[in-house]
């Protein structure tokens, strides 16, 4: 079992080792002025824009259990430290705790993957998307945000103008899927087949 468990941190290593930096951030903070949320931009440095990472694949080990016949859905869970989701006979990794899990993995090296605390996720109503924030920094509340496309199995992280998206806590507890896609505030998904790519009420909806 443990050799599972560090073979697939090794995976995880070799899969998130990407080009994710920041243009400029986008920091999340809902106020108390009808719920409207407030964007505010960091300084621009001259680095790549949002990329993107695909789950790590595994397939659960043999057990003497019967076969299920059929599989309605994927199921998403968060246990021991890790978020992932079950779909037929494939369990894809989105995102582990490193304190909780023991994998012997350098973080600094990850742009995505890992984070500490608890992780906060929701399944879109079609179930074809997973919303989910990792606080990767221990002294900060905030989080960024990720969807992975269950179909494409794809982690896209969450953007507006091109930018990942640093989420509040406040940000974070007022954050849904709704039928349209995401919504965090004011600000929403411009398409619900890429939920990751968010506007506020100020700009057009994508609609194609």
């Amino acid at each position: 079992m443990e050799g599972t468990r560090n073979e697939r941190a090794a995976i995880v290593l070799a899969s998130y080792v990407i080009g994710f930096t920041t243009a400029f951030i986008l920091y999340a903070n809902i106020t108390s002025n009808e719920g409207v949320s407030s964007f505010i931009n960091v300084p621009k440095t001259e680095v790549n824009t949002a990329s993107v990472a695909s789950a790590v694949s595994s397939t659960p080990e043999p057990t003497n259990e019967l076969p299920i016949q059929e599989v309605t859905s994927p199921t998403v869970s968060y246990s021991n430290g890790q978020l992932e989701v079950v779909n037929g006979e494939s369990v894809n990794l989105l995102s582990f705790n490193p304190e909780v899990t023991g994998f012997d993995v350098d973080t600094a090296d990850l742009a995505q993957g890992f984070h500490f605390g608890e992780i906060e996720y929701q399944v879109s109503p079609d179930k074809n998307f997973v919303f989910f924030c990792e606080q990767q920094d221990v002294t900060s509340t905030a989080c960024l945000g990720f969807i992975y496309d269950i179909t494409a199995g794809t982690i896209y992280p969450v953007v507006k103008n091109g930018a990942p998206v640093l989420i509040s806590a406040d940000s974070l507890a007022s954050t849904e899927f709704d039928n349209k896609g995401l919504v965090i505030g004011s600000n929403f998904s411009a398409n619900s087949k890429a939920p990751w790519i968010l506007i506020d009420n100020t700009e057009t909806l994508d609609l194609q």
